[in-house]
């Protein structure tokens, strides 16, 4: 399963520049700092917030995950001529997506109590 761990300030219009721009469809599995109750915050009550150093974070998450030798390999892209760098080939089960979780998870965890 292919990942992409990225920020963004709108995620929504994020996602849609990438369909636009490279042609992928993607679904959102999870944004961070993690909601308890779901990824909808609107009925939690709950307002998704940035991460205090969220650039800080995802390079540290990149850097972690490709340690583990989980950056996709993926030519250049062909609609946009970019090496898309935050995509992460990992297996599709509850285990190898709860591996990802948990690194992100640790730094941002890690970003929100030293800041």
């Amino acid at each position: 399963m292919l990942l992409k761990i990225g920020r963004a300030a709108n995620v929504q219009r994020r996602m849609n520049q990438w369909q636009r721009q490279c042609g992928y469809d993607i679904e959102m599995l999870r944004y961070y700092p993690y909601l308890p109750g779901g990824s909808d915050a609107s009925a939690t009550g709950q307002v998704p917030r940035m991460t205090p150093h969220c650039r800080r974070v995802e390079r540290l998450v990149h850097l972690e995950l490709a340690g583990r030798g989980l950056r996709a390999s993926l030519a250049t892209c062909q609609s946009c001529g970019r090496d898309h760098r935050e995509w992460f080939q990992v297996e599709a089960t509850r285990d190898g997506i709860r591996a990802v979780d948990d690194v992100i998870r640790r730094w941002v965890e890690r970003d929100e109590t030293t800041a």
